[in-house]
């Protein structure tokens, strides 16, 4: 089964949606049964589902304010790409004390997914999405805008 990450914007919170086909783009929340969006990114197994909602809950009960959220999952952004698996190790390890989770999460979906994991939650986190109400304005026209010009 595959489990896709999803957010909403009522309680702020990401889950994963699982399902053996394609979610639905809008999928309600477990927490609020409220409408959530999908979030684009990797989906990820049965096993690394428990490791994805550890760090989601972790990373919320944090505390950390938007921006710095956004600092985090740019600064692991930069990071994992980087070939060297010492210093994915350090940043692993860095992770898992800021956030104050164990170390037993390294062996499941392995170190990169899981700092992955934390980018896709940081980043989600870090840029709040207004609730949209569905109703579509138009914008007031400029008056003259239009009106045909003397040449």
């Amino acid at each position: 089964m595959r489990h896709y990450p999803a957010y909403c914007s009522d309680c702020k919170r990401l889950w994963l949606v699982a399902t053996q086909d394609a979610p639905s783009a809008s999928p309600t929340c477990p927490r609020c049964t409220e409408r959530g969006r999908l979030v684009p990114g990797a989906y990820y197994s049965d096993p690394a589902s428990v490791v994805f909602s550890k760090l989601e809950a972790a990373i919320v009960a944090s505390g950390m304010s938007p921006s710095a959220l956004g600092r985090l999952s740019g600064e692991l952004e930069r990071l994992l790409p980087s070939p060297t698996e010492q210093e994915i190790d350090g940043a692993f390890r860095d992770m898992m004390q800021r956030l104050d989770v164990g170390t037993e999460l390294e062996a499941s979906p392995g170190k990169r997914v899981a700092l992955r994991m934390i980018v896709t939650i940081a980043n989600t986190l870090s840029q709040p999405v207004v609730r949209e109400s569905g109703v579509m304005r138009l914008p007031q026209t400029i008056r003259g805008l239009f009106d045909p010009s003397a040449k």
